[in-house]
């Protein structure tokens, strides 16, 4: 339950802190308009997240905006300002817990973690079943909390991945890649990928050197060559055929691709009647 707090100078409306054990605590705070917190450097990790409102934290001197939904991982031994919404009251919650609780392996990928992350229904149960228990600090409460506290961690890089899979699946790499795939025969192929990314020409190469380790046009010359392979093996068709089909100008071309890729040109390939997949 959240306690009322009058002439508080850091315009806290309430306060909820009386879950905690020996290395965890869980909390949550109401902060009036304009609320903030002084600066801080905890030597232990923090979950910090907004249930209302926002709230824009100075973390080593870069600017973080947490907005409603949103959650930080703090790790320890950093400098930490915290100003909320001026326009709004701000919920807050907070759980801290010492490092000891989480496993050398857990810490390292913590600290590559994104600092800032959109909660996940998991994660949102995990911290509501932490203000589910009563308000005792009994030996099984206190192992329940700080158990709860791993698996928040856990969680939260959990949410990591998915964001980073997600940016994957659903950003400009991906929607390019739908294009170079369905449509490589087209003459027009790459710059149609380049307009379904909905970013320029320089700024997806860069995202596919970046994710891919290649570029749109390299990545689109290889799917060519390997559906002229599979054509070259499976069928009969003649050599210009299946250049064109495939998108290729002219046969030479075709052949000197297939030959880079397995080491045979066509015709080998087809009179050694060797896989040129294999």
């Amino acid at each position: 339950m959240l306690t009322p707090l009058y002439s508080d100078p850091y315009l806290r409306d309430s306060i909820d802190l009386v879950r905690y054990s020996g290395d965890c605590r869980l909390g949550k705070v109401i902060y009036k308009p304009g609320g903030f917190w002084p600066l801080t450097n905890y030597d232990f990790y923090e979950l910090f997240g907004i249930t209302h409102g926002s709230a824009i934290l100075n973390v080593n001197n870069t600017s973080v905006t947490v907005s409603t939904g949103n959650v930080c991982l703090l790790p320890p031994h950093v400098d930490v300002t915290r100003h909320f919404s001026k326009e709004t009251e701000t919920h807050q919650f907070w759980m801290a817990f010492n490092c000891e609780l989480l496993t050398k392996n857990t810490q390292k990928l913590a600290k590559d973690a994104p600092l800032c992350l959109p909660m996940s229904p998991a994660f949102k149960a995990l911290i509501e079943a932490g203000f589910s228990i009563p308000h005792t600090h009994s030996e099984s409460a206190c192992h329940f909390l700080e158990s709860l506290a791993e698996c928040a961690v856990a969680e939260y890089l959990n949410m990591a991945e998915y964001t980073q899979f997600s940016s994957l699946t659903h950003g400009p790499v991906h929607k390019a890649l739908n294009v170079l795939h369905n449509q490589y025969a087209d003459h027009d192929c790459l710059p149609k990928a380049i307009a379904a990314s909905h970013v320029t020409a320089n700024h997806l190469t860069k995202l596919f050197q970046k994710e891919l380790q290649t570029s749109p046009s390299k990545l689109l010359w290889k799917i060519r060559t390997i559906r002229g392979l599979e054509l070259t093996k499976e069928t009969a068709l003649q050599v210009s055929e299946i250049a064109f089909l495939c998108g290729f100008r002219n046969p030479y071309h075709f052949s000197r691709l297939i030959k880079q890729y397995c080491g045979k040109s066509p015709r080998e390939l087809r009179n050694s009647q060797q896989s040129p997949l294999s």
